[in-house]
């Protein structure tokens, strides 16, 4: 009775701490509850992303662990590497389907979405549901990467906190946009990435009132991130010598082999998403174990496809990776 009593007392004394602190923000001018919502925002998201890289790396060692080496050297057990997204995707896909269906994609485009169309209101449970489902299927082999998730993970911060405060749908925007910068500032280690990244693609805006939150909760999501993950960037970049000028015209062509490869990946990548949502006639939270099956399949010609393939451009990078 008496510990029930303290417990009382000490929510009670929470909710006049909450009341207060609520007050004391809703004094404030618009443009500096902003500001100080970045900063929140920009913190929250760098722990979010440290717990999102944890996740990722127990979630890895739980399908994995010591036996991965196994999985793709042993002919005993190399032929159920499909099993292992499969099964990752047998337990993403009620994830989704059950508590969080817009969870569901890669993660910037429905962001794009919801910035544009939504005055962007994203569902605070997107921070947990995506979270999970990201790191079970990245740690299981899925071939995705750590980006889309981040982006949505951190703009649903942004669009939680700022909906608290009931901000307008302008100031809201500029939020979601924080909770981007600050993802993709903690997971790569790159603030200025994360700032250029939010405010081209996310928010479309270089206007002053945008951009300064912007870079605020960049720079402390990085500072959270570095203080728990270390301070090392996300690739290591061998040093690079330009030796002649007609050097420069490789790096036109590569441009626009990479425009047109990215134009074909897109392409494709939209063709598989609408022949599975249309063709696929299966319930919908069995198709990411399909779609996990297929991956693993793809992996027993090429294991570079589990994952994000950062290994692979850390290799690239280096000169130790070759297209064929």
């Amino acid at each position: 009775m008496v510990l029930r009593t303290r417990w009382y007392r000490e929510i009670a004394r929470l909710a006049r701490v909450s009341v207060r602190v609520t007050t004391y923000l809703g004094g404030l001018s618009p443009n500096a509850l902003v500001i100080l919502l970045a900063a929140i925002v920009g913190i929250c998201s760098g722990f979010t992303a440290v717990c999102f890289t944890l996740m990722l790396e127990f979630s890895h060692d739980l399908f994995f662990g010591a036996h991965e080496w196994a999985l793709r050297t042993d002919a005993r057990w190399y032929w159920f590497l499909p099993l292992v997204p499969a099964i990752g995707g047998l337990i993403v896909g009620p994830i989704i389907y059950h508590f969080a269906r817009e969870a569901k994609g890669h993660g910037v485009p429905e962001v794009m979405d919801a910035v544009a169309s939504h005055g962007g209101r994203i569902r605070g449970r997107i921070v947990v549901f995506k979270t999970v489902a990201s790191a079970i299927t990245i740690g299981s082999g899925g071939s995705a990467g750590q980006e889309g998730p981040i982006v949505q993970i951190g703009a649903a911060l942004g669009s939680t906190f700022g909906r608290m405060f009931q901000l307008s749908s302008d100031r809201l925007k500029v939020l979601v946009g924080c909770g981007a910068a600050g993802g993709i500032s903690a997971i790569f280690n790159a603030p200025i990435a994360g700032v250029l990244f939010a405010l081209e693609v996310i928010l479309g805006d270089f206007r002053i009132q945008t951009f300064s939150p912007v870079v605020i909760s960049a720079v402390l999501a990085s500072v959270v991130a570095q203080s728990f993950l270390g301070s090392a960037p996300a690739f290591d970049i061998p040093e690079y010598t330009l030796s002649a000028p007609w050097e420069l015209g490789n790096y036109l062509v590569l441009g626009a082999l990479a425009g047109v490869a990215a134009v074909a990946f897109i392409r494709t990548l939209y063709s598989f998403e609408d022949f599975f949502d249309q063709r696929v006639k299966i319930a919908p939270w069995l198709k990411p174990a399909v779609g996990g099956l297929l991956v693993g399949t793809i992996a027993l010609v090429d294991p570079g496809v589990f994952g994000g393939g950062y290994r692979q451009i850390g290799a690239a990078l280096h000169g130790d990776m070759l297209v064929f």
